[in-house]
């Protein structure tokens, strides 16, 4: 049976982020509790602490669980917040990284533990764009400045390498939202996804084809029905 002895030094992880500690308890629904930080918080109940409800009046609730892309082209997210000064950040992939600064999780600047990534790294790799066509790295100047080739030959430059990651740099004469007026000789209307593939429907300003194509498709026709430089 629980007793005030022996609920006396309980520590329990509440939902801002931070393990409290029992430092008082007068009566289930009267206990004091002190945070990590050193905070203490007076007269809660035994019910909320146990469920982490009882709040840090020091920990801004908007940034615990606030996700940001980091520069190492990996997200993050605050799990703790002790104060501007010290947090600790867990990684998509796991990895927990504790006691950075705010600062640099706002900047996106908070390294991944085992990912030291270099621009000559970067170039070079290669990811699927929204639009349904593969963009390739060909300059990196730094994080916020970046070029892409899309695999048709056309570059795109001054990107962002989070946009890249998460396949939202444009093409520059194909959409997927808006269609394109001439992408390899098409008339393009707004595009969709089926399954693993982006398809738009299209009508060849050429021969007056109309038919339900992949980027690639298009640029194959071009190539085999009307050459390469039509």
């Amino acid at each position: 049976m629980a007793t005030k002895t022996n609920r006396l030094g309980e520590t329990r992880m509440m939902n801002c982020g931070m393990k409290a500690t029992i430092i008082r308890y007068g009566k289930a629904i009267d206990i004091d509790v002190r945070f990590e930080d050193g905070t203490v918080v007076k007269h809660k109940s035994y019910g909320k602490f146990q469920k982490g409800g009882i709040a840090n009046p020091n920990i801004k609730a908007s940034r615990f669980d606030e996700t940001r892309m980091m520069s190492c082209g990996i997200e993050a997210t605050i799990i703790r917040y002790g104060g501007a000064t010290d947090i600790d950040v867990r990684f998509e992939d796991g990895v927990i990284k504790e006691h950075v600064v705010y600062s640099k999780f706002k900047k996106g600047s908070i390294a991944h533990p085992s990912t030291k990534v270099s621009a000559k790294d970067r170039l070079g790799e290669t990811n699927m764009m929204n639009c349904g066509m593969e963009a390739t790295i060909i300059q990196y100047a730094k994080y916020a400045d970046i070029d892409v080739r899309f695999e048709d030959g056309a570059i795109v430059e001054h990107k962002v390498y989070s946009a890249f990651k998460k396949g939202g740099i444009a093409h520059r004469s194909l959409s997927l939202s808006h269609g394109s007026k001439d992408f390899h000789g098409f008339i393009c209307k707004q595009g969709f996804k089926d399954e693993d593939r982006v398809l738009y429907e299209c009508i060849c300003k050429h021969c007056g084809l109309e038919d339900v194509l992949t980027p690639q498709e298009m640029m194959e026709h071009e190539k085999l029905e009307h050459g390469e430089d039509k």
